[in-house]
């Protein structure tokens, strides 16, 4: 039992640590882009992620919108800081499909079928 115990223990660290890596980063848009349903402006936000797989958009201290998002694994780590969009159908904005932040091995993946959860 005692080892049961143990293993949860050091996964769920290890989890707390893949999640705090990702705990607060800022991105620069420099177009609009759409990311569950709410169109962001071009412009600067943190990204803040929670253990749950929420993902916050902040233009300041003001909270834009929560997006669910998943960690995917790259082969290596990311040179540089990207936000991967993906032009919707019926949409002039496109949407924000995927974040990579420098050097980070995992990069942030939205599924983009679901609403916002915050208005602005």
């Amino acid at each position: 039992m005692d080892r049961k115990i143990l293993q949860a223990v050091v996964i769920t660290g290890l989890l707390v640590l893949a999640v705090s890596a990702y705990a607060a980063n800022t991105i620069t848009l420099n177009h609009a882009a759409m990311v569950s349903g709410k169109q962001l402006a071009a412009g600067e936000y943190q990204v803040k992620v929670s253990a749950n797989g929420d993902v916050t958009f902040l233009r300041g201290k003001t909270e834009v919108v929560t997006a669910k998002a998943t960690l995917k694994d790259l082969n290596k780590k990311a040179p540089f800081d990207a936000v991967v969009t993906k032009a919707m159908d019926g949409s002039s904005v496109p949407s924000i499909t995927e974040i990579q932040f420098r050097g980070k091995k995992q990069v942030l993946v939205f599924d983009n079928t679901s609403q916002a959860s915050n208005e602005q």
